[in-house]
């Protein structure tokens, strides 16, 4: 009966399958079911199909199928059987419901079953192979991967080492697939044999015509044919799959490869199975090859027909997932990022670990791994190429000769993309692979020109198209351009001149023209002494490759918008005054092409504002020119009005480069005529008005072609850019008054700024990279970190200036006015909003904070007000949003704290406040961002002394936490609060009250506690705070008011202390500031009126002494404090002589009384000193 419930259950969950398209899924629940409750312990080895044969056959009955068929043309999507006997209908769409690891696992367990029963009707088929493992393929290959045990978390996918295991497992799940499809053709290839020996002896001696049809499959004799063709051979996209799946792990351990040598292991493991896989595949279809041969060479012809080959030959796809696997192992990013923090450690005096050290050269090791392999398989596929067509042995068919593939352009752009990831590109190496493009494209050229066949001129334009699709594209020379950023941000650390002084002798430039060339011209002379970094040569030199691009004769190779962000980020990574003006004229240069400005070229340039404020600013003028303005004052020492000064007598004597040639449009050649190099000549007559003022000018000789006779690009006359920009390109500020001295900061004049081709517009990672927020600058919860493609750091926000806050805030209303298309990310705001908040912390001006604050606030209301209204356009609002804005309000209320104004301080805390209940009705998730906006706010009230308001604020972030880990130092300040505002308590029952109410609230941390308890542990500095708010009513005067109530206050720091000294952790235990406070509680708190008080006095300080000397806690603070405690100083002195005979150390009355109180602690022995020693602060004279 049981058995019959399971087939019952079973054909129920089959039909429901159907129905709601999770066939697959309950499935293979339903095999579970059926195994477990089957009494047959035979059934524990069928297949699944076995076991539901019956089933299928009612389940696959023409009636039944004919209604799932209408159902299915209904839906427009299908569920593939999972079955060996019945046919599947084809499904374009994928499942509604992903399999989950365990389930693939499970399925693929099976398949591997089905493979080992090695019984001709049980085994893998091509239709399995189409209908199985394909479909466990591609749900292996997914990207969503369903989450069992916690679906609502989001997860960072290349964080998470729980996803690095999930996708590693897939791709062994993979690799066991095409292991079972592999295993099954060579079973079928021995199966074969054996029968054609056996065979051998049986085959009549008649002859029969020889054909090529199937016609053996008719018969009901075993067809070898027809056995061999349902092999479960693997197709190039299932291997595709694989190559993708390995490649996937190594990207998820790719941020973890510099801090874990496992990770590092692991990828280069990942990549190593993706060469091994490659090489199985070349094997495999060699060993097919060897096995048809062999057999139709036995076979006879006129009985069976010949078999044909199953395995495929890898092509050049799969090559170049292999490739693209390995250059996934280079990221020199991270080896940057690393460098970056070694170097900041140094300069704090901290020492970097060996371990760092050791991890850095594995990494190295590891790229250098990966560039080894890459290019063995590259001239692999080189190789093969020229020495199967030079070959003309024979007249064989080449592709059946060739055993690699021809690269193409892909591959190539794969290995220079790696180049220029490494932490230190060669672009001498990356020249070199440009140079093999180059040698394929004349290689297919001379094959044209020496082919006969060729009479046609439509085919020979065909086949130079196609020879000239091996060029290098824009993709190749972006790849030289971010080479040469990552060069700028290694070379960026050095900002010192690039000649060194060797011996006391300063070796000359190399890279400037020589004295004939600059025509004798003294002014130059003097220009060119200036220096340009390392870096800002490597961005001047990334400049060179646009200009590269837009010059190339052979074919059409025009930048687009990566090319130019690849050229701002090498400026911005120089770290330079002259780099971000560079970056910045760039970025202006790119969003106002294709805008229409008016006539803004007949007017008169306006004078940049020598003070930034909206009101010195022109009403017509339009944020292009403000961006202008604002960068051209960045050359300057403060004073940007030179700039614009000298503007109009260089207007009428410099031309912009792209002025020059004003020649219409020129048509493209065409490809029938394949191009012509032609000399480009240009009189230095002409050049020398351009590049007077151009210190790099024989770096930027290149731009001589620019108004030349040669071919050029389909390209558009650039537009002309306004005055100011024209003036600060060719004229920085007072530059004919440049002074001769060799180490002087004026900028020095880098040229015009690169053509701005047409129809590219910037994009959104174009503000992002001149707005972007530091890393530095982030807290450290990863749920806040933005997208991985943002670069790091951007000297707009480590400037912290009126004028770069003003420079980012304008770019962000140019994104808002001109591209509202490009779905602004709320990571554009939160850059701004950093500004904002770190120019209110640098400003000495508290008005002037105040006023960044109110604007952080602004535009935090602005953005909350349209996620409001325009909720599917406008960003939302994240925590890190309101904590920049909270963070500027803190910087404000510091401020007016510092100058006495404590009105505007609390005004400052409840703006902060009312910021905090905006983000609390936020439709967000409560995170550690969310704990630091309440942790900011507590610090802002406590701060200004407001003790309740910062309770208040700290149990409201208790409640809201959701048992989030909460920071131990919002809880210190809400004490310090207390301890500093109950200095001016008068009234002690008032006192007594909030002493127990911080003692409750620290008690409720959580010491291992219950329920209640919060998720914090209080530190040393805890008890210490509410220690010293004990005293805090009482330390100014001893009033004479009743005696319990100190006798209570004393008992909430006896018992702080008490905790601490049971306490076994380190954090907790006391230290030289619990002993000091302890002191000052006993003579603050305990009476000495009567014999019994004194008593009891003194009993408590020589317990407390003793504790404080046993752990080396002493410090000459507590000595003068302890001091305080005995009126009479022979009581004093007692307690030290028995505290010394305790030790062991002899001394007298008399001694101890000579000596000095600042020079008692020296007297005494050093083991009791030996940690309070460390503490200055309390080792002072009498504090």
């Amino acid at each position: 009966m049981a058995m019959a419930a399971a087939w019952i259950a079973a054909h129920k969950q089959l039909i429901s399958a159907y129905k709601s398209q999770r066939c697959h899924v309950q499935y293979s629940r339903a095999v579970v079911r059926i195994r477990a409750s089957s009494a047959s312990p035979h059934a524990l080895h069928l297949h699944p199909i076995q076991l539901l044969r019956p089933l299928w056959s009612s389940v696959a009955s023409p009636q039944a199928l004919s209604v799932m068929k209408n159902d299915q043309n209904k839906t427009r999507s299908t569920v593939l059987l999972p079955s060996l006997s019945s046919r599947p209908f084809n499904s374009n769409q994928e499942p509604n419901f992903p399999l989950t690891t365990a389930e693939l696992e499970f399925n693929v367990g099976e398949l591997e079953r089905t493979c080992h029963l090695q019984h001709p009707q049980q085994q893998l088929t091509k239709h399995d192979l189409h209908n199985q493992a394909w479909y466990l393929l591609s749900e292996c290959a997914s990207s969503n991967i369903p989450n069992q045990f916690d679906k609502g978390v989001r997860v960072r996918r290349r964080s998470d080492k729980s996803t690095q295991q999930e996708l590693l497992l897939r791709a062994k799940l993979g690799s066991r697939i095409l292991d079972v499809c592999l295993k099954e053709v060579e079973s079928r290839r021995l199966f074969l044999w054996e029968w054609l020996s056996r065979e051998s002896n049986e085959i009549d001696d008649s002859a029969i015509n020889t054909t090529t049809n199937n016609n053996d499959t008719t018969t009901d004799r075993f067809s070898p044919t027809a056995y061999w063709n349902e092999a479960p051979h693997p197709t190039k996209e299932m291997y595709s799959l694989v190559f993708s799946m390995w490649k996937s792990v190594i990207e998820s351990c790719s941020s973890f490869s510099i801090k874990s040598s496992d990770a590092m292991d692991l990828m280069e493991s990942c990549a190593q199975q993706s060469s091994s896989l490659l090489s199985l595949m070349e094997e495999e279809y060699s060993s097919d090859a060897a096995f048809i041969d062999a057999y139709n060479s036995q076979i006879q012809t006129g009985r069976y027909t010949l078999l044909r080959m199953g395995a495929v030959l890898p092509d050049v796809r799969n090559y170049s997932e292999v490739i693209g696997t390995w250059g996934q192992c280079i990221d020199g990013s991270n080896l940057r990022l690393s460098l970056e923090k070694q170097d900041k450690s140094r300069r704090q005096g901290c020492s970097s670990s060996s371990r760092d050290g050791a991890l850095f050269h594995k990494r190295l090791k590891l790229e250098a791994t990966a560039m080894k392999s890459m290019m063995e398989l590259l001239e692999s596929m080189e190789e093969d190429l020229y020495g199967t067509f030079r070959s003309e042995s024979n007249n064989t068919n080449s592709s059946q000769q060739r055993k690699r593939p021809p690269p193409d352009r892909y591959c190539y752009n794969i290995i220079l993309a790696a180049m220029a990831r490494q932490i230190n590109p060669s672009l001498y190496e990356m020249r070199l692979v440009l140079q093999r493009m180059m040698e394929r494209v004349k290689y297919e050229l001379e094959l044209l020109e020496n082919d006969p066949d060729l009479t046609e001129e439509s085919d020979t334009a065909q086949l130079y198209e196609l020879a000239m699709a091996f060029f290098p594209d824009v993709y190749s020379y972006n790849a030289l351009i971010e080479a040469r950023a990552n060069r700028s941000a290694m070379f960026a650390s050095d900002n010192k001149p690039q000649p060194q002084s060797i011996g006391g002798y300063t070796s000359p430039r190399l890279r400037y023209r020589s004295a004939w060339q600059q025509q004798n011209n003294v002014e130059n002379l003097s220009r060119r002494k200036k220096r340009f970094t390392a870096s800002e040569e490597e961005a001047i030199l990334a400049e060179q490759i646009i200009e590269e691009m837009r010059h190339v004769a052979t074919v059409t190779v025009r930048p687009n918008i990566w090319s130019y962000n690849a050229v701002i980020k090498s400026w911005i990574k120089t770290d330079s005054e002259r780099g971000l003006l560079r970056a910045l004229l760039i970025v202006n240069s790119l969003a106002m092409h294709g805008h229409d400005r008016g006539n803004d070229e007949d007017k008169e340039p306006s004078h940049a504002p020598t003070q930034i404020g909206a009101s010195r600013l022109e009403k017509g003028s339009t944020v292009f020119e403000r961006i202008s303005r604002w960068g051209a004052s960045f050359m300057g020492s403060g004073d940007s009005s030179d700039c614009s000064d000298i503007a109009s007598d260089e207007r009428s004597k410099i031309k912009p480069i792209h002025a020059l040639d004003s020649r219409s449009n020129t048509q493209s050649e065409s490809v029938t005529n394949p191009p012509t190099y032609e000399t480009r000549n240009r009189s230095s007559n002409q050049t020398s008005q351009v590049f007077q003022s151009v210190g790099m000018s024989s770096r930027l000789s290149y731009l001589y072609s620019a108004a030349g006779e040669g071919k050029r690009n389909d390209t558009r006359a650039q537009q002309v850019i306004s005055h100011e920009s024209k003036a600060t390109l060719t004229s920085p500020p007072k530059l004919n008054e440049i002074d001769d001295d060799m180490h002087s900061n004026t900028p020095e004049p880098i040229g015009p700024l690169p053509y701005i081709e047409d129809k590219v517009a910037p994009d959104l990672k174009t503000f992002l990279l001149v707005a972007q927020v530091s890393l530095e600058y982030m807290h450290s919860d990863p749920n806040i970190l933005i997208s991985g493609a943002l670069f790091i750091g951007l000297a707009l926000e480590r400037r912290g200036t009126a004028l770069s806050t003003k420079l980012a805030e304008d770019l962000l209303h140019l994104l808002e006015e001109y591209y509202f298309d490009l779905n602004t990310d709320i990571a554009i705001y939160n850059s701004v909003l950093n500004a904002f908040a770190k120019a209110a912390k640098d400003t000495s001006d508290a008005r002037s904070c105040f006023a960044y604050a109110q604007k952080a606030d602004d535009l935090v209301c602005k953005l909350v007000e349209k996620d409001r209204v325009e909720s599917d356009t406008a960003p939302r609002p994240n925590e890190y949003s309101f904590l920049m804005a909270i963070n500027a309000w803190s910087n404000a209320a510091t401020a007016a704290a510092s100058t006495g104004n404590v009105s505007d301080g609390r005004s400052a805390a409840l703006k902060a406040e009312e910021l905090l209940k905006k983000l609390q009705s936020q439709p967000l998730k409560t995170s550690k961002s969310t704990i630091a906006c309440f942790g900011a706010v507590i610090r802002i009230w406590a701060s200004l002394g407001e003790a309740e308001q910062a309770q208040r604020v700290l149990e409201n972030m208790v409640e809201k936490s959701e048992r989030l880990p909460l920071d131990i130092i919002h809880f210190n300040a809400v004490f310090d609060a207390w301890a500093r505002t109950l200095i001016s308590q008068t009234d002690t029952d008032k006192a007594i009250s909030r002493l127990l109410n911080i003692r409750d609230l620290l008690m409720k941390m959580n010491l291992g506690g219950g329920y209640d308890s919060f998720n914090v542990d209080p530190d040393t500095s805890s008890f210490n705070q509410v220690i010293r708010a004990c005293y805090s009513p009482w330390g100014s005067t001893l009033a004479m008011d009743d005696e319990n109530i100190r006798y209570k206050a004393f008992a909430i720091a006896y018992e702080c202390y008490a905790k601490m000294i049971q306490d076994n952790n380190r954090s907790r235990r006391p230290d030289a500031h619990t002993y000091a406070h302890m002191f000052k509680a006993i003579s603050t708190l305990l009476p000495s009126s009567t014999t019994e008080n004194r008593s009891e006095k003194n009993d408590v300080c020589k317990t407390v002494f003793h504790a404080c000397c046993r752990d080396g806690h002493l410090s000459k603070s507590s000595i003068w404090t302890l001091r305080k405690c005995f009126p009479d100083g022979d009581e004093f002195i007692a307690l030290l002589l028995s505290e010394l005979d305790n030790h062991g150390t002899m001394s007298t009355k008399e001694k101890l009384l000579m000596i000095s109180e600042d020079q008692l602690l020296a007297y005494l022995p050093m083991e009791w000193s030996r940690n309070g020693r460390n503490y200055k602060g309390l080792n002072r004279h009498r504090q």
